[in-house]
This record gives C-alpha cells, structure tokens and sequence, in this order.
C-alpha cells in the first residue's frame, strides 16, 4: 500500500499498528483526525471497521475508508452512517453476480453428495472454483502427467469459466487467474452493499 500510494502521488502515508483485542477505536480515530487524514486503509476486521467508523461518526470525522470485503463483509454495513455516504469503499474478490444457476446447481450437487458443512459459503465458493480449474488442467495435460505438462495447460486456461466467480485467464507471466477486484460502497440508509463501479484491473488497465 505505502509503495503504491507513493507510486499514484497520494502524498505522505503513515501507519498507525493495532491489536485485535484491547482495539481503542476512539483513541485511533482521535489521532487520525489530529494527523489530518483523509484517507484510511483499514487492513483490520470487521468488528474493528465498524468501531472505528461509530468513533470517527462521533468526532465528526469522514475520510474516506477504504476496506477488504474478506475481513469486513458481516460487520462494517450497519456502522455507516449518512456523513459517510460515497466514502466508504470496499474490495470483494468476487461478488453474487459471478455466480450462475448451473454454478450453484453443480456446487449444491457436490455439497448434496459429500454433506460437508454448510458455512463459510463464499469460502467454499472460492475452493470449488479452484478445484474446477485444476480439474480442467488436469483433463487437458492428459494421461502422461508431469509437472511441466500441468503447468502448461494451466498457462492455456483464457477466459475460463467456473461458474462461481470471475472468469479466470493464466499464462507465462501471470500466475493469478482473476487479478483484481470489485469495488463496492455502502448505501448507508439501506445498510446493505452496493455497487461503485465494475471489475477492476490489478495493474489498472
């Protein structure tokens, strides 16, 4: 993040380290407000996101919050208030769009047969997909497996569809099949998500 801030000319970026247990929300945002911040990258959980936000809500404080849907998702909703409308932006990996009927038909189909525990959804999602795809490398290395012939037809995946998240694209140089993200705010009276804007790129092209 500092790289990248450094990179796009944000300006001077400081670091402010904090525990899970103990977290002083009140104490945090109060020597944020001090040091001038408009915008804040928060890396913690959910519990914490939403405690910093009721904090700064209350010292009349908005910058801008920037968060991780993995650690956030459950809890940062109903702590935005309307001060904080269009200033809260969260990045999921995958949002319920990428999902089709079949998807869900084929991942319902596996969960019917194994009955493993139904929790952690978007977790399991995301090794469903994952499994599928080495699946599909492996049918297309074919029968004289070796490591070298894996790789290579992983490197030929384009556009691949798992049909429970972003369509994924591997090759020489790129070893991550979905690199970026979907950028989500908060409708504050809604208290739900909503979109702010397509897939974006990584490299940000």
């Amino acid at each position: 993040l500092e790289d990248q801030a450094k990179r796009a000319g944000l300006g001077r970026v400081t670091r402010h380290a904090h525990r899970r247990e103990g977290f002083d929300a009140a104490r945090l945002s109060a020597e944020l407000k001090a040091a001038g911040a408009g915008v804040v990258f928060f890396l913690g959980g959910g519990a914490q996101a939403a405690a910093l936000l009721r904090a700064a809500t209350f010292d009349g404080w908005t910058p801008h919050v920037l968060a991780l849907g993995l650690f956030t998702a459950a809890d940062l909703p109903a702590a935005v208030t309307p001060a904080f409308k269009d200033r809260v932006f969260v990045a999921f990996p995958t949002v319920p769009s990428d999902v089709t009927a079949e998807g869900m038909a084929e991942f319902r189909a596996l969960h019917a047969k194994h009955k493993f525990a139904a929790r952690h959804t978007a977790s399991q999602l995301a090794a469903f997909a994952a499994a599928k795809t080495f699946v599909e490398a492996l049918k297309r290395a074919g029968q004289d497996l070796s490591r070298e012939r894996l790789i290579a037809a992983l490197e030929g995946l384009y556009d691949f569809e798992t049909g429970v998240a972003p369509r994924l694209t591997f090759g020489p140089n790129r070893r991550v099949g979905a690199a970026g993200a979907y950028v989500v705010t908060v409708d504050p009276e809604k208290k739900e998500y909503a979109p702010a804007g397509g897939w974006v790129k990584a490299d940000g092209n």
